[in-house]
């Protein structure tokens, strides 16, 4: 096995030669042969495998590659614009790291959004180069068509397809739907039930698997930063937490500060910035939407702790209120109020609805039937 063959290594380290040492690859596979029992212990003599140095997707905001990562952040800071972002640089070879001039497949796992009027609008306004960005789901006999798979369930076909198109990441959208029926994402032992397979199969395939999730309102440690158990951030190997900054007067965008609170393998601290505007975009069909769009900007002068501060209490509605707005703006048409839930599931429901009714009153955003809800640009002229 050489350095530049694709390698589904156990762990997540370069080669350093210091004799005739076996390869990694199919150490583990004897635990999950068809012949052998259910479970069993396994031994594994540490002389048997080979060091080899960490390995990264990105270097600069320390995102492993074999290690399954969080991107936590409250509704309206566009975690899954930005993750389509990353996996449109990641498709063209284009993020500072070990894939760094080296276009590689993406997974996508997220049945939340429409494919053909929000993903893909999205991926095409972000770059990604859409034959290297694949749509995975699971089809059942019980279900017609295809839903989000349920993990460590559906671990197996995952890994088949990660395999088949050589995929070096995975995106989860949110990792909470893909919790087994019933799992409690407030217990660490279900937790972990789902994250240590996920993080055993990207250390096995040497791939990065972000997990989308959302936040706490208040952070006041990384342990206790993504909503749940906190097995959530212990369990995975780094945490990025994504907080919509204070706008200035005059702004047509949104800007976001971002940066590790737990990093497992570099330093915390580090901020980054982007912004988020709303652009126009040509679909396939003819027609012209607005779609949010990511650019990067870099370092940040501004913290995490920072961001988080300018949203005060007396200010946290206009806050809820600009990120409704935001996500209502970016959708091709009108979204029910049961998708508005989905996408803010760490406020509390009645909130919610009381801030929709009073943007509606507002005339922030527009309501055309009961429960229904589009940005005002949809709005009819003779309700204008």
């Amino acid at each position: 096995m050489t350095e530049n063959e694709d390698a589904r290594w156990p762990n997540i380290y370069e080669s350093i030669p210091k004799g005739p040492f076996k390869d990694n690859e199919g150490i583990y596979d004897a635990v999950v042969e068809d012949s052998l029992p259910a479970r069993m212990g396994v031994l594994q003599r540490l002389s048997d495998f080979r060091s080899r140095r960490m390995r990264f997707l990105w270097q600069d905001l320390q995102i492993p590659m074999g290690a399954a990562c969080i991107f936590a952040g409250m509704g309206g800071v566009s975690k899954s614009t930005f993750s389509i972002w990353l996996a449109g640089r990641v498709t063209r070879g284009l993020v500072k790291g070990d894939l760094l001039g080296q276009p590689a497949d993406v997974l996508y796992v997220s049945h939340e959004d429409g494919i053909e009027d929000v993903v893909l609008p999205r991926a095409q306004a972000n770059g990604v180069d859409t034959t290297k960005f694949h749509i995975f789901g699971v089809a059942t006999k019980l279900v017609r068509g295809v839903s989000m798979p349920k993990f460590p369930e559906d671990l197996a076909l995952l890994e088949e397809k990660i395999i088949e198109v050589g995929a070096k990441v995975v995106i989860v959208d949110p990792i909470l739907s893909a919790m087994p029926s019933g799992a409690d994402p407030n217990s660490n032992v279900d937790v972990r039930e789902l994250i240590d397979p996920l993080n055993q199969l990207a250390q096995r395939l040497g791939v990065t698997i972000i997990c989308i999730a959302h936040v706490n309102k208040s952070v006041t440690s990384a342990r206790t930063s993504v909503t749940g158990s906190a097995a959530w951030v212990d369990a995975t190997r780094g945490t990025l937490i994504f907080v919509k900054d204070e706008p200035e007067p005059g702004q047509d965008f949104s800007t976001v500060v971002l940066g590790g609170r737990k990093a497992n393998y570099g330093p915390d601290g580090t901020n980054y910035t982007y912004r988020i505007r709303s652009v126009d975009h040509t679909h396939d069909s003819g027609e012209v939407g607005s779609i949010p769009k990511i650019e990067w900007l870099g370092l940040s002068t501004r913290t995490i702790e920072d961001a988080m501060a300018s949203s005060t209490e007396d200010r946290r509605e206009g806050f809820l209120r600009g990120a409704i707005r935001e996500y209502v703006d970016s959708l091709p048409g009108a979204v029910s109020v049961q998708d508005v839930l989905k996408e803010f599931r760490d406020q509390r429901p009645e909130n919610i609805r009381m801030t929709l009714s009073r943007m509606v009153k507002g005339n922030q955003i527009d309501s055309p039937e009961r429960g229904v809800y589009q940005s005002m640009k949809y709005r009819p002229k003779d309700r204008l």
